[in-house]
């Protein structure tokens, strides 16, 4: 069992800065020191959705390399993969959905990340679903 590195609201906020802003010495850090690599912040966020919002794609590759959960959800219902298609990012895309991300994930108003990408008009993230076997006829 993971122990997270004093718990404290302080010590999560490094652990997501860490994330956030792509040290990947310092999430290796803080993984090594055997922090909870799925704690959650207030808004439900993991650090791999963080990194998958942001397209840090060595954060992200590292984080599911070290067992991060690929399908968590946030307040929302959103996934990291839902996240990174609404966001546009191909890259992390593809990692997690070679990291094994459910690719017809809903969230809490029955939108998949296929629906996310297409709403904000990300092409070549709906394309890389499609490709991979997403849904793009389901129904919210």
């Amino acid at each position: 069992a993971q122990v997270a590195v004093g718990s404290s609201a302080d010590q999560d906020c490094r652990w997501f800065r860490a994330v956030a802003s792509d040290n990947v010495a310092m999430v290796r850090w803080f993984l090594e020191q055997a922090i909870d690599i799925n704690v959650k912040d207030s808004r439900g966020f993991t650090a791999l959705m963080i990194a998958a919002a942001s397209g840090h794609e060595n954060c992200l590759w590292l984080l599911l390399r070290q067992g991060a959960e690929v399908d968590a959800i946030d307040v929302l219902g959103w996934t990291a993969l839902t996240h990174a298609a609404f966001k546009g990012q191909d890259e992390c895309l593809r990692l997690l959905i070679e990291g094994g991300a459910f690719l017809d994930a809903k969230d809490f108003l029955g939108t998949t990340p296929a629906m996310r990408a297409a709403l904000s008009g990300r092409e070549s993230c709906l394309r890389l679903l499609a490709d991979h076997g997403a849904n793009l006829h389901a129904k919210d």
